[in-house]
């Protein structure tokens, strides 16, 4: 049954590299067989090798998991603008970096404008909100002015309408913001001025973007789940309808409408940030330097402030500080300080102590200069260094040897090796780490040619040497030809010697079947004759047959009445071709057994039958008695009870007979 095959299994191997190299891991399976019939393992329907680098040099206190913080210069000033209570509303952990979730969960319906989570008195800002929202409602960026005249506010809607579609909406609030009580909507519609459908993508990344030098004009973008690239989803024109050119103050930022309980929405990463439309307020400076805010706009302001120090672009004035005992001993650190700015803001900050960085490559560790050393891998990704030896401000290092070539002013240089025109087969490396292919066939010779010294080459055969007796010569080609005399057979002892226990027995199958056993070869030789056994009286006429390790048929002779039996009790026929044996394959040989046959055979001949090792080594019998297909060779159910006795085969020698010797001209001649 399938359910029996269906496992999984994972491995995970450790290693730690000391040293650059390379680094080999091999993994062998072994699989079942389907069945005993079929022979078949079920290769797995997926393999897969996952590596993963670990800094163990960088390790925290427990193992793999390195130790975070976060310190916060400015605490948050994001608050429940309208609706606090009517909804669930979980804040992310400031003790936490990773905390990033402002959750909303309704426990009642929530219908629009009822809930605004932000800031309020803005001009130009940037609001983002990466968010998630259930089935059934929305989650919104919207913008309310803060003195109601003829302008109320828009707000960008993302709805969830079945758990599969969303929408992107533009929306602009309308009515005199007051009305009646919150449940019954707090005075205000929304007229849908555009929409675009988005899929269902989780998590999706919505910005409102005013313009702190135009505080007419808006931008809305959105970008589903993590792409780089964001989409202004609606027009100039439907943006110009929804702000109407309004220029006050507003408040921004983010909330939930459902019209039924327990729906939730997530405001991942809820950020709204001021932009600067110039260097300060009321005469007062507030940044210095070149400053980029958050809407992308720049403001340059004088290098130095008029009040306090210019700290990270802003100009803060921070009380002076005492330092302990301790930290006077301190080459290098910061100490925490609270700043003002001029607009009253109080800012943390962290002021250095201590020396000046000797140079750039300096860092500071436990209140000291320490210069590191960079690694070679370092030096050969920022400075293209490759070898040699490099002195650097905080010592030397050895880089890597030169894989080829030489190295020359810190880099491998190589010159490729030129090759003959006439080479136009084969391969060889350039000597500078490429391989060279030679020839319009990629490397190979037309059929019946071979590749010798890189070039294609036709090898004489055997009937271009019909005067070779013994020994070999060669082809031509950088191979040999070999003369063949007839040989011996590989099985040694008479088919009925008896190496612990002989049992024969008539053919009694229904269906006709294959017996026989399998061999592997030690040396290259070619086989010219095949036979089989005859136990009693010749009276059958039998195939014998000759496969390779897949099975497929190499040659078959046919052997019955009137052919001569040797004193071994085989009889043999002569392939219509030689057939060559290749060293370190294995090899089927079959006698095919006949329903009806009249003829015993040996069915089972325990012990080790004598053969010639030098030719083969016998690996065990392979039968297929209930079926008509070829038993399979490679099989890890060879008996070493079935096969001897039933068939045999005679390999061509290029030995002279008897004491003849083999003159340097391949002749046999007779001993002197």
């Amino acid at each position: 049954k399938d359910s029996d095959w269906k496992s999984s299994v994972v491995m995970q191997i450790d290693h730690f590299a000391e040293e650059p190299g390379t680094f080999q891991i091999e993994v062998n399976s072994k699989l079942p067989l389907d069945s005993v019939v079929s022979a078949h393992p079920a290769f797995p329907n997926l393999a897969s090798l996952e590596v993963k680098e670990v800094d163990v040099t960088h390790l925290g206190s427990e193992g793999y998991n390195l130790p975070f913080g976060a310190i916060a210069s400015k605490q948050s000033d994001i608050e429940v603008v309208r609706g606090d209570g009517e909804a669930r509303i979980d804040w992310p952990d400031l003790d936490d970096p990773f905390s990033r979730e402002t959750r909303i969960q309704t426990f009642k319906e929530l219908p629009d404008d009822t809930l605004l989570i932000g800031r309020q008195g803005l001009q130009g800002f940037y609001l983002h909100a990466e968010g998630k929202v259930d089935a059934g409602a929305c989650l919104s960026l919207e913008v309310r002015a803060d003195d109601v005249t003829t302008f109320l506010g828009f707000a960008v809607d993302l709805c969830d309408v079945d758990g599969a579609n969303q929408f992107l909406r533009l929306a602009l609030l309308e009515g005199d913001g007051v009305g009646p009580p919150p449940e019954e909507g707090n005075g205000t519609t929304r007229k849908q001025l555009a929409w675009v459908h988005t899929g269902f993508q989780n998590p999706m990344h919505v910005k409102v973007i005013r313009d702190p030098v135009d505080l007419a004009k808006f931008t809305v973008a959105y970008r589903p789940d993590n792409r780089e690239v964001w989409s202004e989803a609606f027009t100039r024109a439907d943006l110009a309808e929804a702000t109407t050119g309004f220029t006050g103050a507003v408040s921004a930022g983010g909330s939930m409408s459902s019209m039924e309980s327990y729906r939730i929405a997530l405001l991942s990463n809820l950020t709204i940030e001021t932009c600067a439309a110039s260097c300060g307020e009321l005469e007062a400076q507030l940044y210095c330097g070149q400053v980029v805010t958050p809407c992308d706009t720049i403001v340059d302001c004088p290098a130095t402030c008029g009040h306090g120090d210019c700290h990270y672009g802003k100009c803060l004035q921070c009380d002076n500080v005492t330092l302990t005992p301790e930290q006077q001993t301190w080459e290098c650190g910061e100490v925490q300080q609270d700043c003002v700015m001029a607009n009253g803001d109080v800012l943390r900050e962290f002021i250095p102590v201590g020396q000046a960085r000797p140079t750039e490559h300096y860092v500071c560790e436990d209140h000291k200069w320490f210069c590191p050393k960079p690694s070679k891998w370092a030096l050969m990704a920022e400075e293209g260094k490759e070898c040699g030896f490099v002195d650097t401000d905080c010592g030397p290092v050895d880089l890597f040897d030169c894989p080829f070539g030489i190295c020359v002013n810190n880099r491998c240089e190589c010159t490729p090796a030129d090759f003959p025109d006439t080479h136009n087969c084969g391969w060889q490396s350039d000597g500078c780490g490429t391989n060279v292919t030679f020839g319009s066939l990629f490397g190979h010779c037309t059929e019946g040619a071979r590749c010798f010294d890189n070039m294609c080459c036709t090898p004489k055969t055997r009937a271009d040497f019909p005067d070779l007796e013994c020994g070999e010569a060669s082809d031509g080609c950088g191979g040999v030809i070999k003369a063949m005399n007839g040989g011996g057979p590989f099985l040694t002892a008479r088919a009925d010697e008896d190496h612990g226990w002989v049992y024969k027995t008539s053919y009694r199958y229904s269906n006709d079947g294959w017996a026989g056993f399998v061999f592997e070869m030690k040396e290259t030789t070619l086989v010219g004759h095949l036979g089989r056994a005859v136990i009693g009286e010749f009276q059958d006429t039998l195939d014998v047959a000759l496969f390779n390790q897949d099975r497929e048929e190499l040659g078959r002779v046919t052997i019955g009445p009137g052919i001569p039996v040797d004193e071994q009790l085989y009889a043999y026929a002569a392939l219509d071709d030689a057939v060559e044996l290749q060293i370190g394959r294995r090899y089927m040989l079959l006698l095919r057994l006949k329903h009806g046959m009249s003829e015993d055979f040996i069915r089972y001949n325990q012990g080790e039958a004598p053969s010639d090792s030098k030719i083969a080594e016998y690996k065990g019998g392979a039968t297929s008695f209930w079926r008509d297909d070829v038993p399979n060779p490679m099989s890890s159910w060879l008996s070493s009870w079935i096969g001897v006795g039933l068939a045999n085969f005679k390999v061509f020698s290029p030995e002279c007979p008897g004491d003849q010797h083999c003159s340097a001209e391949g002749k046999c001649l007779a001993a002197e």
